[in-house]
């Protein structure tokens, strides 16, 4: 293995005394597949410059650019690089300036062949378990960035790591400049069950693993929903955080939700979710005796509206029906298409006396209403009002219908009440 990984090298010998450098190039040569001699440092820089060199091994004393000049000019664009020193001479500010450019090894001449190859196994192994954690590291990298989940490792408020869709979501090319826009995102309105902030979060998740809904706004300002996860590490004190991106679950799940409890042609609530909220409504009037009342309305006349001007003519007063009378209620109050032509409201906290003033100020607006084409309409509407033994809120909405029916049977355009 040793023989191996000594293959694996590729080695720069910069040497002024022509026999010393080629002698020691034909013995490295045996060993390892690629050795490079150069005749001083300005050709060891040169050399540096244009081929992967894995180690140095170079003499002080040359012409034009000393070993060690040649070690501080590697050193500044290469912290990492093994560099042995090999010198006739031993100078006290030789090794001090080597003590200070972290020279791996130091060797008086004539080199020791047998200590010099111990070390360059041992370079050899070190550089091969590097080069495999960091084909790791790039592995994981890759994985990481394939996820569409944004990552990112926080610790002391700041990023020491983030995956690409965290770069891009804040249009950033790399963690050191999102470290210059900070207050881009810890400064970001963050939406849960109260406003927040990223950095209250953060402190949050230290003792508490986050996984709550977030909105986040991009750098358009559109707000976007995340799933948010975190996860703490008390030994290395770093937050780990995750980010689902589910504003378009969240719109679709919106959607679905308006389909099923709004009517799709009057934009008010259908029969489903009026049912819903009457339910709650009514359990509450019931166990705390307040007043509540459910009004009924037809149209009236309103088969002569679709058989004479056509069903679209038709569809757009049910329309404008249904917003006259939304525009016209309490926020408290709920209103819905019931079918056909027939619609129905509940008016919480309300007696008897108040829903007949409301009510008849609905059916007023709706006769002094004009609508599309100029058409004038009118309603019947059914009252009645929540009683001591009522067992169920069906019992109210069928005595609000009896009371409909007889508005139309008494003329239309009326209200009356049971």
């Amino acid at each position: 293995m040793k023989d191996n990984l000594l293959k694996r090298l590729t080695i720069l010998i910069v040497e002024d005394d022509e026999q010393i450098g080629l002698a020691l190039q034909e013995f490295l040569q045996k060993k390892c597949t690629y050795v490079y001699l150069a005749r001083d440092g300005q050709e060891g820089y040169e050399a540096f410059g244009t081929k992967a060199i894995d180690v140095i091994i170079t003499d002080i004393t040359m012409p034009r650019l000393n070993g060690l000049e040649m070690a501080k000019l590697i050193r500044a664009s290469n912290g990492d690089i093994p560099i042995i020193i090999s010198t006739a001479y031993v100078h006290e500010h030789f090794m001090l300036e080597a003590i200070e450019l972290n020279i791996t090894h130091y060797h008086r001449k004539p080199l020791n062949m047998k200590l010099l190859l111990s070390q360059l196994a041992t370079i050899a192994k070190n550089l091969y378990y590097k080069q495999l954690l960091d084909e790791k590291n790039r592995l994981v990298q890759h994985v990481i960035d394939f996820q569409s989940n944004m990552i990112a490792v926080f610790k002391n408020q700041k990023i020491r790591f983030c995956n690409k869709s965290f770069l891009e979501f804040f249009n950033i090319d790399s963690v050191e400049m999102l470290q210059d826009c900070h207050e881009l995102l810890f400064g970001a309105e963050i939406v849960t069950h109260e406003k927040t902030n990223m950095q209250t979060l953060m402190r949050r998740s230290k003792y508490n693993n986050l996984n709550e809904k977030v909105q986040i706004h991009d750098l358009q300002g559109k707000a976007r929903t995340f799933q948010m996860y975190s996860t703490y590490l008390p030994l290395e004190d770093e937050i780990i955080l995750s980010l689902s991106d589910i504003s378009q679950l969240e719109e679709r799940h919106r959607l679905m939700e308006e389909m099923a409890t709004v009517d799709f042609l009057t934009q008010v609530n259908n029969r489903m979710k009026f049912l819903t909220l009457l339910e709650v409504v009514y359990e509450s009037a019931k166990r705390y005796h307040h007043p509540l009342s459910i009004a009924m309305f037809d149209i009236d006349f309103f088969k002569r509206v679709n058989d004479g001007y056509g069903h679209n003519v038709g569809d757009k007063v049910l329309q404008e029906f249904a917003q006259e009378i939304l525009h016209n209620i309490r926020k408290s109050d709920q209103f819905a298409r019931w079918g056909g032509e027939e619609f129905i409201l509940f008016l919480s906290h309300t007696d008897k006396h108040k829903a007949l003033l409301s009510v008849e100020k609905l059916r007023k607006a709706i006769e002094e209403k004009c609508f599309s084409y100029n058409l004038k309409i009118t309603c019947s509407v059914g009252i009645s009002y929540l009683k001591e033994e009522d067992n169920s809120y069906e019992q109210i909405i069928n005595r609000a219908d009896e009371a409909l029916y007889q508005a139309k049977a008494s003329g239309r355009n009326c209200i009356m009440a049971v």
